[in-house]
């Protein structure tokens, strides 16, 4: 089965994915949403070995299916919407360290969760909403991160 044929099987057997952009066949860009987007999902992703933006809303993945998530080294753009990660969950997303764009709307992120973050030096673009985040927290990561611009949401 070819790499192209592989990954539609894939997407084909993913709760709640659409495809956000191809290249040469290739599934570079994904959308998944609602609550049956698991940890199984999550682990269906790894598969996808093109995939470089992913954008997942609404969803149900746990700590399993973030520590799966880091096995998504080619990943560069990120957004978590509503989901519930938690700070162990933005621990993980900071082991991302090749992450450019990372976007996180989720409202149980502590000072100590957004700390974990400076570790994502090629880190370009960061948007927070619905935080409960203090700005002496945000500006330390803005120290931290002097090529990153940080935007605020809400």
């Amino acid at each position: 089965m070819s790499d192209v044929a592989q990954e539609k099987k894939v997407l084909s057997s993913i709760h709640g994915a659409g495809v956000s952009e191809t290249r040469d066949g290739h599934v570079v860009g994904l959308y998944v949403c609602g609550e049956g987007f698991t940890d199984v999902e999550m682990e269906k992703l790894l598969q996808l070995k093109h995939l470089v933006e992913l954008q997942i809303d609404y969803s149900c993945i746990g700590r399993e299916g973030i520590e799966s998530l880091q096995k998504l080294r080619q990943l560069r753009t990120l957004w978590f919407n509503d989901n519930r990660l938690g700070d162990s969950g933005v621990a993980c997303i900071s082991q991302l360290t090749q992450l450019e764009n990372l976007s996180l709307r989720i409202k149980d992120l502590t000072n100590k969760g957004l700390s974990s973050l400076s570790k994502l030096y090629n880190l370009r673009t960061l948007t927070l909403s619905s935080t409960n985040l203090t700005d002496d927290a945000i500006n330390t990561l803005r120290l931290a991160l002097p090529n990153c611009t940080i935007r605020l949401d809400d």
